[in-house]
Parts: C-alpha cells; structure tokens; sequence
C-alpha cells in the first residue's frame, strides 16, 4: 500500500510581510541616522578651531632647521582623514606618520617624538646623530678619495662631510661608492667593536688614521707615522689585540722608535705576527 502526505506550503498574509518590510526599514533608517549624525558630531569635533593645531615647538635639533620639519608636518596635517576628519586635531593628528616620515626624509635625526603640548600645540623632539668617523668613497691605498660621509658611532653614514673634516675625524673604507647616506658601513666585524678596539690601540700609543676593510674581509689599519697593521678576517679583535700589544711594547723589537720605517705588521696568523720594515 502507497501513502501520500501533501506538504501544505505555508501561507503568510501579504499585510504581514509588509508589516515586516515596513519595520525592516524603520530599523535600517534609525541605524543609518544614528550613524550619520556621529559621523557629524565627530568631523564637527576635529574641525573645531580650539582643537586645532596652531603651534608647533621643537628641541634638539640643530642641523635640521625648523623649516624643513615643519614642512612634513604640514604636509601629514593637512586635508582630512576619510573626507570628513581633521588630521590637523590635537587629538586625532597622526602622531606616528609624523615620527615615520621625518627619520625617512632626514638621515641626520637619530630619535624622534611627537607629543601634544596643551590643546593648540606640539612638540617635536629630536635626538641628531653626532658625526664621530668619516666613511669614504673607495679604498684606503688610493690617494685621490672623491667624497666623505659623516658617520655616527654605530656606523651609520648620515651626510655628505665637508672638505675641511679630512683631518679630524678617522677615515673608514670598505670599497663602496656613490651616494651612501643612511647606510651603514659594512665589514666582517661589528663596527662598534672594531670602533673600541681602534680607541683602545689610540690608548696603547698605537695611533690609526685610516681603516681599510678588503674584500676578503681583512683589514688595513693605516698608521698615521706610516705603515699599516693587517688583522685577519677569522680573528677575534681581543686576541689580536693582545698579540700586537705584546709586539708592539717589546723592547727587543723596539717598533715604537722606528714607525716611520715600518712597511706593515701582519696579524692574520694566530700568535705568529710578522712585520717589515721599508
């Protein structure tokens, strides 16, 4: 025996399903009002001239004029965010953006903070990285060197240096040409260990104007009385240290008095060290 069951499709009133639709759009229209009149309250609130940015302080900076970071500013605190907010409110400024945009615009500035100062004010403050070594185009062997880069202690070049710096601040080379601000110098040491290991030789009485890095990852430690020192890339700056100290104060040797005749000290051997004299 077969058996059928009809399935009755149920049956609304057309007026409720308008009833629905009507309240539907009711709910959607409050909704969308609500919205809108945030939206009001809060471009009203960034636009309000109180609120506004209308002073802009700054400190620590020394190379980098006022004007030119004022500028950036400007430019990241005009027009609005999404059509309707004021980037230019104490509030709602873009903080961050600003910090960003000025150490990527200004090699010079080490450190960077925007903070609000009062309802109508900020202050910039500027930590500038301080020239301490000049890295130079080329190598070290060369005569003519085509230009010098300020460079801070942690090896990072941040402007082209001027004539006159030549004989005041140790020159770094590593091969490298072209524009090189904002890079950092490369070698197969940690700059700032190689930096302390230069001032403790400086301390030793062993007095080094011009750093070489080779290819090959040695280094060319040029002497101000003439000659150079070669530390070998598979030596600890320590242990190099302790070897050409031992050298260098030997009085049988005696290489303190004849600097002006010393061709080059090799430390590229472990405890071996060689050297000639011209």
């Amino acid at each position: 025996m077969n058996m059928y069951q009809s399935r009755q499709r149920a049956f609304r009133p057309k007026a409720v399903l308008q009833k629905k639709r009507k309240a539907f759009w009711v709910h959607f229209g409050l909704i969308s009002f609500d919205l809108l009149l945030w939206i009001f309250v809060l471009s009203f609130f960034t636009h309000f001239k109180p609120l506004q940015i209308a002073e802009i302080n700054f400190s620590g900076n020394e190379a980098v004029g006022d004007y030119y970071l004022s500028q950036v500013i400007s430019q990241e605190t005009s027009g609005n965010f999404l059509w309707f907010f004021s980037k230019n409110n104490i509030v709602t400024f873009p903080k961050s953006k600003i910090e960003s945009d000025i150490l990527v615009q200004f090699p010079r500035v080490a450190s960077v903070s925007v903070a609000r100062q009062g309802l109508s004010s900020i202050l910039v403050r500027i930590a500038e990285r301080q020239p301490k070594f000049l890295w130079c185009d080329g190598v070290a062997s060369e005569l003519a060197v085509s230009s010098c880069y300020l460079m801070d202690e942690t090896g990072r070049a941040f402007a082209l240096a001027p004539v006159f710096s030549g004989q005041t601040y140790l020159k770094y080379f590593n091969g490298e040409s072209g524009d090189l601000t904002n890079q950092l110098f490369k070698s197969n040491f940690n700059f700032q260990e190689l930096a302390f290991f230069i001032d403790s030789l400086r301390g030793s009485g062993i007095l080094v104007n011009k750093i070489n890095s080779n290819q090959n990852g040695d280094l060319e430690l040029y002497l101000e009385a003439g000659g150079k020192i070669i530390v070998g890339s598979g030596q600890t700056l320590g242990k190099t240290f302790d070897n050409l100290s031992s050298v260098w104060n030997d009085n049988d040797l005696n290489l303190k008095a004849s600097t002006t005749k010393l061709d080059y000290i090799d430390l590229r051997f472990g405890n071996k060290v060689f050297y000639k004299e011209r």
